[in-house]
């Protein structure tokens, strides 16, 4: 019996030759925590040494979340944010018009990534490919995404799967 990890690299290897010219329609997702932190810190070193410390006055739970999409042709969508507030006037925490064009911003309650904050991306996610993709004529026959995901739980609730629809999401392995 195969493990989950030898069945999942299996099927990228079906997709990745069955879309080797398309491979536009396979992306991966992951989020992440990002830092912020304040720019005065100290840092300390011995002249010559590999490693600085870095001392800073500031919360270290104070950040975002980032969900990172990139493509297997190697080209990179848009970062979406997620803050952390109730409103979207928590945008303002990171919103600045020189840094920030396309970029999606979300938030919760946590500023994690949630089952309703991962819903909402994945209807990003499918607009985004419907833009951009609308005048391609394989798109226009076949509209399918297949988007690779680890297992976090706001990936493989009932309502998430239900919305993923069209998308097809594929749980990598623990």
């Amino acid at each position: 019996m195969k493990t989950r990890i030898e069945s999942f690299k299996q099927t990228k290897a079906q997709l990745m030759e069955l879309f080797k010219d398309e491979l536009w329609r396979i992306c991966n997702a992951d989020e992440s925590f990002y830092g912020c932190g304040i720019a005065h810190g100290l840092t300390y070193a011995i002249k010559g040494s590999e490693g600085v410390d870095v001392h800073m006055n500031h919360n270290e739970k104070k950040g975002i979340t980032i969900i990172a999409t990139i493509q297997a042709d190697g080209s990179k969508l848009p970062l979406t944010f997620v803050c952390k507030g109730l409103t979207d006037a928590c945008h303002k925490q990171i919103y600045d018009n020189r840094v920030f064009s396309n970029e999606l911003i979300l938030h919760s309650e946590t500023g994690w990534a949630t089952k309703e904050v991962f819903q909402e991306y994945l209807r990003w996610l499918r607009k985004y490919y419907n833009d951009r993709y609308r005048e391609n004529p394989s798109y226009i026959q076949n509209d399918r995404i297949y988007l690779f995901l680890d297992t976090y739980s706001s990936h493989r609730n009932a309502e998430t799967k239900k919305l993923a629809n069209l998308l097809t999401c594929m749980s990598l392995a623990p």
